[in-house]
């Protein structure tokens, strides 16, 4: 697995998209590999990011690499 040096996403983004008439609310969070912030730095924010899924979450996406 290859370790990004710093993650592109430092604060925690959202959208909503509209896919079949059922509309999806994405999170963008700081990388779990982020070495700028601390772990408990990134934890945080992503914490702060899963209270706001008032309708629960239905899927979670790890992204690797690009």
């Amino acid at each position: 697995m290859k370790i990004f040096k710093d993650s592109s996403t430092q604060v925690c983004q959202t959208a909503l998209i509209k896919i079949n008439e059922k509309t999806f609310n994405i999170v963008d969070t700081p990388g779990i590999f982020d070495t700028v912030r601390t772990n408990q730095e990134v934890l945080k924010e992503i914490a702060q990011a899963i209270l706001q899924c008032a309708y629960g979450i239905q899927a979670i996406i790890f992204v690797t690499g690009v």
